[in-house]
């Protein structure tokens, strides 16, 4: 929980996620819908502490992206 939330637009969650070796920063919101509280989140990869960090490309995927038909 996002306990010094400052603003609306501030999240309600903050977190991090690795996928196929990639971590990701999250960040999710409590939003009220028709039937009832739901999450949205935003995943993106951290921003570079200095100009000379680069971030990690995610792995290539073993499947093959081609459309047989």
């Amino acid at each position: 929980m996002n306990d010094k939330k400052g603003n609306e637009k501030a999240p309600d969650r903050k977190g991090t996620l690795t996928v196929g070796g990639v971590t990701y920063n999250v960040a999710g919101w409590i939003k009220e819908g028709k039937k009832g509280p739901f999450l949205s989140l935003k995943a993106e990869l951290p921003k570079a502490k200095d100009e000379g960090e680069k971030h990690k490309e995610p792995a290539k995927s073993d499947m093959d992206d081609e459309i047989p038909f």
